[in-house]
């Protein structure tokens, strides 16, 4: 398909009426940060893909990291029951082999979606294996198929509020553990704001979660970018892919709208992942005022069910009480005195001291003001569940304070509304982190414990963790019992000692994440939970399952040794079981 061509084609379902129309673009340049060329320039081109659309602009020869295409347009149809987003790929041509995707990234029409005349002009970052890799600038212009004008999510104003994700399931294709099972988890981007999911332990390629992550959406933020990862015992984690998905439909303020998105790994379709988004808005007002185009006055019923939606529950038995006309010009009235509803206790809107006060959307505070903004101690209880108890500061949370949302609580230190300093996240009342935060992401230091109860160390940057420090490092001189999940890393930090919940033990080299020893030839079955034991006096390792009993022990050296003894992982990854003259009674391999 050449430059400026058009996707004409709209299939037989597209007849209908609904959110459609073509989307026309004007591909601009890229700034890129990933230089995937050793020798010489790169010469980039761009993939646009849209469903089941997609365009491949010119390639940029010798673009390298500042490509341009001059006049380069093309038309898409956005059809019915496909998703909002356009994804965009940068791609270096290679000539001796296959092209090197260089980035992905992707943006919503949520903006553009009531049509406009005039093109706006669209950045929007691209990424590679979750690390930034530059950004694609475009102007775009939608026309809506006049059928789509009266739509929810059309008409629906764009305002602020918070945006509720709750991952459901994923079904992937890559697997990146031949040995055992994945434990995936998703990493979940919207703005300025980064979350994490609890980890699906062993859910290998068809996980399933139940967490539900409050965003707040600032009226220009439309598209979420999400990861998913699998999480790893022994140094990075395993990046599986990546999608997108559109806030669109969710500011209809319908509860619950379940979108798939498709999963992408090096530019291939890896699988997909099921979300429900709600969206809770700021300023019902907005979606009470009439549309400035229509003539048409609200029906007695839309406006019982507006007013209703909003309503403090004590107004709502009065309005079911009421059996007279409600005229089409009290609408009107009521959003003209929609604050004045939301009043105190004293019948006065806040502005100092210790106030009990309602908002709009529902949530419910109770506690100190200053100057109309939380200030001080309180509690906002959020209208969607959940709340924040603590300290504020000028309507943001600061200092000291619990965070509830969904099955995941914070407990700890925030600055300007964001987790920052100390603080421990507990999901699922399971998993959890304590340790360093900053801007809501863990960062620095930290302990995680596993869904198993085995607890560990370890450096986390960016949401992502770095490695993991153990307090034993790499030796054990006392007698100790071990549950699953407990590793041991060599001084080098070259391996690691994993135990996994299914009685099986490895030492894996920390570059190539491949086994160099394996205890997983038992005398009988294990049944879980597991332990590992050592004994200091008698200087034996033993594996032990539910029945108390040992499944698996180290072998016997003849000889005479001195006691106590001690478990050390070496240098070379061997493990070795020493006496107190630095004798080795046992090895690994």
């Amino acid at each position: 398909m050449g430059c400026g061509s058009s996707a004409g084609a709209v299939i037989e379902q597209n007849r209908a009426p609904g959110f459609k129309g073509p989307v026309f673009m004007t591909i601009k340049h890229a700034l890129l940060e990933r230089d995937v060329r050793f020798i010489g320039v790169m010469d980039p081109y761009i993939k646009l893909i849209m469903g089941r659309q997609e365009f491949k602009t010119p390639i940029a020869k010798e673009g390298g990291k500042h490509p341009k295409w001059e006049g380069c347009t093309h038309t898409f149809q956005k059809l019915l029951g496909e998703p909002d987003v356009i994804i965009g790929q940068v791609w270096c041509e290679n000539t001796l082999t296959s092209d090197i995707l260089i980035g992905e990234g992707a943006f919503s029409l949520t903006s553009i979606r009531k049509g406009n005349a005039e093109p706006k002009r669209i950045s929007f970052l691209l990424f590679h294996n979750g690390e930034k890799a530059g950004e694609i600038s475009l102007e775009a212009t939608f026309t809506l198929d006049p059928s789509g004008k009266d739509l929810p999510e059309i008409k629906a104003p764009d305002t602020e509020g918070k945006f509720i994700v709750k991952p459901k399931f994923g079904r992937l294709k890559k697997n990146t553990n031949l040995l055992l099972k994945m434990d995936p988890f998703l990493t979940i981007h919207f703005g300025n704001e980064t979350m994490n999911t609890s980890v699906d332990a062993a859910g290998h390629t068809t996980p399933k979660w139940n967490d539900e992550i409050i965003f707040t959406r600032e009226t220009n933020e439309d598209t979420l970018y999400i990861e998913v990862w699998a999480e790893s015992l022994i140094g990075w984690n395993d990046f599986l892919g990546c999608g997108y998905a559109s806030i669109t439909d969710s500011l209809s303020l319908k509860e619950n709208q379940l979108q798939t998105v498709t999963i992408f790994y090096d530019g291939s379709n890896v699988g997909e992942v099921e979300i429900e988004f709600s969206f809770k808005t700021a300023k019902p007002q907005d979606y009470l005022q009439k549309d400035k185009q229509s003539t048409e006055a609200p029906t007695k019923e839309s406006f019982q069910q507006q007013l209703q939606q909003y309503q403090q529950p004590q107004q709502q038995q009065q309005q079911q009480q009421q059996q007279q006309q409600v005229l089409p010009q009290q609408l009107n009235q009521f959003v003209q005195n929609f604050e004045a509803r939301y009043q105190n206790n004293y019948g006065q809107q806040p502005m100092n001291g210790r106030v009990d006060f309602t908002y709009p959307n529902g949530d419910f505070y109770s506690g100190d003001m200053m100057n109309n903004l939380k200030h001080g101690q309180g509690r906002l209880q959020f209208s969607y569940g959940g709340y924040y108890e603590g300290q504020w500061a000028n309507d943001q949370y600061n200092g000291m304070g619990v965070l509830v949302i969904g099955d995941s609580k914070y407990e700890g230190q925030f600055i300007n509304g964001k987790k920052n300093g100390q603080g421990k996240q507990v999901w699922n009342n399971r998993q959890q982190y304590d340790g360093q935060w900053v801007d809501n992401n863990m960062h620095g230091n930290g302990e995680w414990t596993f869904v198993n109860g085995g607890k560990k160390k370890g450096v986390w940057a960016n949401g992502n963790r770095l490695r993991w420090l153990d307090d034993d490092q790499n030796i054990i001189s006392s007698n100790k019992t071990m549950v699953s999940g407990f590793m041991l890393t060599s001084p080098n930090q070259q391996f690691t000692l994993s135990f996994f919940h299914d009685g099986r033990l490895f030492i894996f080299h920390n570059q190539t994440r491949q086994p160099i020893f394996s205890a997983i030839n038992f005398n009988r079955q294990p049944i879980p939970p597991v332990w590992l034991k050592f004994d200091q006096s008698g200087g034996e390792l033993q594996m032990i399952d539910a029945k108390g009993m040992p499944y698996w022990v180290t072998g016997q050296n003849f000889g005479n040794f001195a006691p106590p003894f001690v478990l050390i992982l070496q240098d070379d990854g061997r493990l070795v079981i020493q006496d107190a003259n630095g004798q080795p009674k046992w090895y690994s391999h």
